[in-house]
């Protein structure tokens, strides 16, 4: 591929040509207000991740595949899987990544006929699925997990509104009750503050973009160093909005 061909191929690391819209009002833009509080979310899990060495992760409710993407410029060596449901995030997270393994896949009812993973990560997952269905979601992510292996989980904290796409939210106690019949060594680390500082920072930048957004790079980096050293980590549940918990199976 010569050099004019493969600046292009960078280009379509991202869907760039469905950015500029004029349905509803012209505009060229794409905006997450929440963005920030995902990248914060996959520290943490990184984090517990590698907390100790690991070869292999099955990334379980992986979406568009966003963090094993990640993981994969950081460690090419890793064996790494994304299974999702949803065959449209599949598609999406496939064309975005054409060299990694992503299947669109009902871990409850099919056989991966896999080898078992080092690690097992549920990263926003598990607040989605009805509750009566969640104990055998779990157990069946667990029987993924070599002996020794680790399930790194993040969810919404019960402090937080349940929101519509929600069926509950977690604390220390229920993440507990439901992971102790397949775990040991069982760790809940709260995170996610509020700061009435980080909110005015916020709606400074223009909060959901409606109106205007600030582009300006030495600002939003300042935001986001502010929100990972002041409001991600919590010391305890009391105010924090989410919580991520790593167990071992036995």
């Amino acid at each position: 591929m010569r050099p004019e061909q493969q600046v292009q191929e960078d280009q379509y690391a991202f869907p760039y040509h469905y950015l500029p819209q004029i349905e509803n009002g012209f505009h060229q833009h794409a905006y997450w207000s929440w963005g920030f509080r995902y990248l914060g979310g996959m520290a943490v899990a990184n984090a517990l991740c590698e907390q100790e060495p690991f070869d292999s992760l099955l990334d379980l409710g992986c979406g568009d595949g966003r963090f094993i993407s990640d993981l994969a410029r950081r460690q090419p060596a890793l064996r790494l899987l994304g299974v999702d449901y949803s065959e449209r995030a599949i598609a999406l997270a496939r064309a975005l990544n054409p060299g990694l393994d992503y299947r669109a896949i009902d871990i409850v009812g099919t056989d991966l006929r896999e080898a078992e993973f080092d690690v097992v990560t549920l990263i926003e997952v598990i607040e989605h699925i009805p509750p009566e269905e969640l104990p055998r979601f779990l157990e069946r992510a667990v029987s993924l997990l070599r002996s020794g292996g680790r399930l790194v989980i993040t969810a919404p904290h019960r402090n937080k509104r349940l929101g519509d796409k929600h069926f509950q939210h977690f604390d220390a106690s229920s993440l507990t009750a439901l992971l102790s019949p397949h775990l040991r060594e069982l760790h809940v680390q709260p995170f996610d503050l509020p700061s009435r500082l980080l909110g005015l920072w916020f709606r400074l930048m223009g909060r959901a973009g409606k109106y205007f957004l600030i582009t300006w790079q030495p600002l939003l980096n300042a935001f986001y160093a502010y929100y990972a050293k002041h409001c991600l980590h919590a010391r305890d549940e009391t105010r924090c909005g989410r919580i991520a918990c790593v167990g071992r199976k036995p």
